[in-house]
């Protein structure tokens, strides 16, 4: 699972995810949509290339997700491909033993990535 570490300002703390950016290495976007689903504990995780499925027993964790669609501008080899998602207000409130958040990246139509792809996450919020 991803880690956001000090999400809140304390543990315990509360606040509200209001965007984020997803950008990653690879230019070659043929299914660029994906989902990340955010937690205030870490999630159980399914092994990679494999369905992800929301369990019962994290429904309470679950605080909801933002979806983004990758773009590539330009023509240029070696451009990254980027999304925003700044139309969400997600309230969260950390468990009182750490004031992270936590999520699970998730394909959400045939996604191929290349070779050592690497994925970039960040999350824009406010904390009270």
């Amino acid at each position: 699972a991803l880690n956001f570490a000090n999400a809140a300002k304390g543990p315990g703390g509360r606040g509200y995810v209001v965007g984020g950016k997803l950008a990653t290495s690879g230019d070659t976007i043929t299914a660029g949509s994906l989902r990340l689903w955010l937690f205030t504990a870490a999630p159980t995780m399914v092994g990679d290339a494999n369905e992800y499925g929301l369990l019962t027993t994290e429904r309470e964790e679950c605080i909801g997700y933002l979806d983004f669609t990758l773009e590539v501008e330009g023509t240029t080899a070696g451009n990254a491909a980027i999304a925003f998602n700044h139309s969400v207000r997600i309230p969260f409130v950390c468990p009182t033993t750490d004031a992270d958040l936590y999520g699970v990246l998730v394909a959400e139509a045939a996604f191929v990535p290349t070779s050592a792809q690497t994925f970039f996450i960040e999350l824009s919020m406010e904390c009270n």
